[in-house]
């Protein structure tokens, strides 16, 4: 009846908003040719309550859903707040039963307690017995602390002045130590100008070619020594080997080896 609201296209309003449309423009236009028109209300006013009673229907109907959403918001919660309750109430019921066993603890603690206050008033008064037993001999400890005492300012004396020789022969040591690596390089250097000078002594210019080398016979070799007339060792020297030519010239041989060059 009422089509699309305004503003739009006329031709899709509905059949009232025409009616209306129409009566206003009629009475305009005979307004123009000198008539009067007076038109009614009600009709109106009627549709704009109507239009009223309508929105404010849409808000209750709004307000109709929130309070719905709402409600199934305080389900919810009331649903959590019952789950909270029975956790509360294990809780509850848990901390009771802690509770019975802590004080059957503290019970058995404060039994225990009293059982230890009376050990120690024992134990204190067979202290004070032993105090009073041992105060001729503190005595005589105290004495033999001061000369304990005494004994040991003079060891760490002497043990300050043993520490001070020490350091003295440690000085020693190192310059020692540093003469005695002076004296091995030197040693070293003499040693090397040593070998220079015997390598130098073991080749003159003029080298003398060795022709044999000879050693001394061993045991095992004598029987074998017999079968050869013309080489013998003198009975004086058995470094001597003694050569026999076919016309009775000798030959002596020195079978003293070359020295090894360094």
């Amino acid at each position: 009846m009422e089509g699309l609201e305004p503003p739009g296209d006329p031709e899709s309003r509905g059949m009232i908003p025409r009616a209306v449309r129409h009566l206003f423009q009629s009475t305009h236009d005979l307004k123009g040719k000198g008539w009067e028109r007076s038109l009614p209300s009600s009709g109106l006013i009627l549709w704009v309550q109507s239009r009223e009673l309508r929105d404010k229907l849409d808000q209750a109907l709004k307000q109709l859903r929130k309070l719905q959403r709402d409600k199934r918001g305080l389900e919810r919660q009331n649903q959590v707040l019952k789950e909270s309750r029975e956790q509360l109430k294990e809780s509850t019921e848990t901390l009771h039963q802690e509770l019975r066993e802590r004080e059957r603890r503290e019970s058995t603690l404060s039994s225990r307690v009293r059982s230890l206050e009376s050990e120690l008033e024992r134990r204190l008064r067979e202290e004070e017995q032993r105090q009073n037993e041992t105060r001729a001999p503190e005595e005589e400890l105290s004495n033999i602390s001061e000369n304990t005492e005494a004994h040991r300012r003079r060891v760490e004396d002497h043990l300050h002045l043993q520490r001070h020789q020490m350091a003295a022969l440690q000085e020693v040591q190192k310059s020692q130590k540093s003469l005695l690596d002076q004296q091995e390089e030197q040693i070293h250097h003499l040693e090397m100008e040593r070998r220079r000078l015997h390598n130098d002594t073991q080749e003159p210019k003029d080298n003398i070619p060795v022709f044999c080398r000879v050693r001394s016979v061993l045991p095992e070799e004598s029987e074998r020594q017999r079968g050869l007339q013309h080489l013998h060792f003198s009975p004086q020297n058995s470094t001597t080997l003694i050569v026999s030519q076919p016309d009775e010239v000798k030959d002596r041989v020195i079978g003293t080896p070359k020295p090894n060059r360094k």
